[in-house]
């Protein structure tokens, strides 16, 4: 049943306002000073490349040159299933900071690679990538410039980009001394490695891939972007604070920019599930905490309480504050009353999921990261793998002795070697009779001694404490990113299970104490329904570089931003019942879309952002 709450004429009026005075993507607070006029840059120009077998002969600090190869017309490439045909370009691979570590012995290097179309718009594509990087061995992370969201149609060096890629200083293959649950992750113990993966690559690969392309076309990039996603997004988001000369435009998909303290909340996720796991090898197995049924009474109940707070009963809950008061886990989840009902919550489990959606506490009860929103996407199979494992797998559920759970492989290991001082010995995750399950559920979140603390530690020959290696310094202050007339867009999906919304949604808000007209230089969307980067119920088809680029060369401001759903073939866990192609407009935060009372449901153009 469709509810329409919008069929007055305030909304078609508020939708005038909001074009016309622009101030409905973020209202200045009372008291904040004014800030000189943001700076317009220029249309970038295009080149033609002359050179590319002679790029061998390029030289800078710290680098040595490998190969520089032409590659035709028609290459195709298959990145995240959708195949890709490129133009002809020039493909450079080489090394930065190559060294042997006098702490762990190992051979460090920036590794990169950069994709040098023949017909070049003028732009460098800078390709944060996303876990703990490492690794160039795949289409996902070569230099093709992925344009994010689900399903793009294209890859930034078809748009005519330069690209430019890393494995951000380390070979997350290469330590075969050490267990292979935990080489991506061990390059921590190494203090330069640790820095440059958390920032430190970016400040030395950029400056030399904007001279090498002036090499290559006779001229240097007249605007650079830096695109990426998860870790990607945090490394937007830390460059715009650390390096803000660096780059003109930034898109930040779900950003991890408080990367350890998220860490955090995936261990004590894992701990609150274990408690009513059942039992593997003697040890408790947390794919099996909730049950697919579990997750869609939860996800049903939150659209009955929540999805026609914006308008309209189409299966997205666009308004997640309104969300916030009007569902309750406790009182609109039923609890079972005896072991053979159906159709409920056991307590245990809701006690559980409320602990983990309210993230984690320190012993005083004060919040060690951002609580989570309650949204239909949790009943999604990517929710699911992300926090407890995939225990859909043709193999059968994830043994708690060598888990398939994200949580695990992933968190363990980084809270183990990167955000930990002094990190750990490799032995305490993979040695005689220890696991990754063992350290996760051994770790100490609260008390004297906490291993949590070790986040914020210093000394032990590290530059800085993991904290604040891994997040920007001064988030709420970008004063030097906007005075040079740069922009930033971030986007974030309501039901991601690795990062919370609501933590990017408070950074946003952090930021009109420092800056009174923040929407003048950063724009934040949330995307209904999507869980990490994409995927999830939701429309999560949408072109975020265009935008970027037309805010930056041509003032030309994101007012909304055209989102589509995509068929089953492409996302799984699209809602079957929705038409293909179904659009809906992202809106600038704090507005969400709400549906003008006339004209089709499925065309983002019946919609208003207020």
């Amino acid at each position: 049943m469709q509810k329409n709450r919008n069929k007055t004429l305030v909304v078609a009026a508020g939708a005038l306002l909001c074009t016309f005075v622009g101030g409905c993507a973020g209202r200045p607070p009372a008291g904040a000073g004014a800030e000189p006029a943001v700076p317009q840059l220029t249309v970038a120009s295009g080149a033609v490349r002359e050179k590319c077998a002679e790029l061998l002969d390029f030289s800078h600090t710290s680098l040595r040159m490998l190969s520089a190869e032409t590659i035709p017309h028609g290459k195709q490439v298959s990145i995240d299933g959708v195949a890709y045909q490129l133009p002809e370009h020039c493909y450079v691979r080489g090394r930065m900071n190559e060294r042997t570590s006098p702490v762990d012995g190992q051979g460090y290097a920036i590794r990169f690679e950069m994709s040098l179309p023949k017909d070049w718009n003028g732009r460098l594509f800078f390709q944060p990538n996303g876990g703990v990087e490492g690794s160039l061995a795949v289409p996902m992370v070569q230099a093709y410039g992925r344009t994010l969201g689900g399903s793009p149609v294209d890859t930034a060096l078809q748009r005519g980009f330069a690209v430019v890629t890393t494995d951000s200083g380390h070979d997350g293959s290469a330590n075969t001394s050490v267990a292979p649950a935990i080489r991506q992750q061990v390059f921590g113990i190494d203090p330069q490695a640790r820095t440059e993966n958390a920032h430190g690559y970016v400040a030395v690969v950029t400056p030399m891939a904007k001279k090498l392309i002036a090499a290559a076309y006779g001229k240097a990039p007249d605007r650079s972007y830096m695109v990426g996603t998860s870790n990607g997004g945090r490394v937007g988001m830390v460059t715009a604070a650390r390096y803000p000369a660096l780059f003109d435009g930034i898109v930040s998909g779900p950003p991890a920019f408080n990367l350890p303290k998220a860490v955090l909340a995936a261990i004590w996720n894992a701990q609150a599930m274990a408690a009513i796991a059942p039992l593997v090898d003697g040890k408790a197995d947390i794919s099996r905490s909730f049950s697919q049924a579990d997750m869609d009474l939860v996800a049903n109940r939150v659209l009955e309480r929540c999805d026609a707070l914006d308008g309209l009963d189409d299966g997205l809950v666009f308004d997640i504050q309104a969300c916030r008061q009007a569902f309750s886990l406790k009182d609109d989840v039923p609890t079972c009353s005896s072991a053979l009902e159906t159709n409920c919550l056991t307590a245990a489990k809701k006690n559980t999921l409320d602990k983990m959606m309210q993230g984690p506490k320190d012993r005083h009860g004060n919040a060690l990261y951002a609580e989570w929103p309650f949204d239909p996407g949790m009943r999604a199979l990517g929710w699911r793998q992300w926090q407890m494992g995939d225990f859909a797998n043709a193999q059968g559920p994830a043994s708690a002795s060598n888990p398939t759970s994200r949580i695990m492989t992933l968190t363990g290991p980084g809270m183990a070697f990167m955000f930990s001082n002094p990190p750990q010995s490799p032995d305490v995750l993979t040695g005689q009779g220890t696991t990754i399950f063992d350290y996760v559920m051994g770790f100490r979140m609260n008390g004297e001694g906490a291993d949590a603390l070790k986040i914020f530690a210093t000394g032990n020959g590290y530059a800085e404490a993991p904290y604040d290696e891994y997040t920007p310094p001064h988030p709420d202050d970008l004063a030097a990113f906007r005075q040079r007339g740069a922009k930033m867009i971030v986007y974030h999906g309501t039901a991601d299970p690795v990062f919370s919304v609501n933590d990017t949604i408070r950074w946003y808000e952090a930021l009109a104490k420092n800056h009174r007209n923040r929407a003048e230089f950063v724009r934040l969307f949330v995307v209904p329904g999507m869980l990490h980067s994409y995927g999830g119920p939701a429309a999560d088809k949408f072109d975020m570089v265009t935008a970027i680029v037309d805010w930056v060369e041509k003032g030309i401001a994101p007012q909304r931003i055209v989102a589509s759903t995509r068929p089953v073939r492409e996302n799984s866990e699209t809602n079957p019942t929705w038409p293909e192609g179904r659009t809906r407009p992202l809106c600038p935060y704090p507005q969400i879309a709400r549906y003008l009372g006339e004209g089709s449901i499925e065309t983002e153009t019946s919609f208003v952002c207020l």
